[in-house]
């Protein structure tokens, strides 16, 4: 499933020491191949059991796997501008609908951030999660909502360690995953 060769950095310790978040873009886009490997690495079916059970990429609280993986692809070879959804059953992408001034919603979903302003509007794709809880809560009641957070979290940095082994920046925010390709001096 994934092109070994794809990684420019198979080493999990150098990939986790040089983790950072990422403002600053360059205008290369992210290959499709690209895009496909860290959509494996953040929401991947490794295996399946016999009920059913999907084993993925990323630890989660009884399997229960609440996440919805939503892309904003402005700069993805060969996908044109849109929003779609992660299938990870089929791992495939369903296009949801092209979005008009992608960039101006990028910017007005992000709101100001105080670091790097609008930053978000050049990422190539933003990783968009939501959650359905009560894929959790039926197992876990009332500390499924802790699971969760703990589980995105598990999700976020797999995006991070794939994103730091193909050499593409990161950044996360409250509110959405922006990935780009990394620019070789800084701004």
């Amino acid at each position: 499933m994934v092109n070994e060769n794809l990684l420019k950095n198979k080493d999990i310790y150098t990939c986790i020491k040089e983790r950072r978040s990422t403002r600053f873009y360059s205008d290369k886009l992210i290959s499709l191949e690209e895009l496909s490997y860290l959509l494996w690495a953040t929401q991947g079916i490794v295996s399946t059991n016999k009920a059913g059970i999907t084993f993925r990429t990323v630890p989660c609280s009884g399997a229960t796997h609440s996440f919805e993986s939503y892309l904003l692809i402005r700069n993805v070879g060969k996908i044109k501008k849109g929003v779609y959804r992660y299938l990870p059953m089929e791992h495939k992408l369903l296009f949801m609908f092209e979005l008009d001034e992608l960039e101006n919603k990028i910017d007005e979903i992000t709101l100001d951030q105080p670091f790097v302003p609008n930053f978000a509007n050049k990422a190539a794709v933003l990783f968009i999660w939501s959650t359905t809880p009560y894929r959790s809560e039926w197992k876990f009641d009332i500390t499924a909502h802790k699971k969760i957070l703990i589980d995105i979290g598990h999700v976020c940095q797999n995006l991070y360690l794939a994103s730091e082994s193909i050499d593409a920046g990161t950044c996360a925010m409250g509110i959405l995953v922006v990935m780009h390709k990394k620019i070789t001096k800084p701004l």
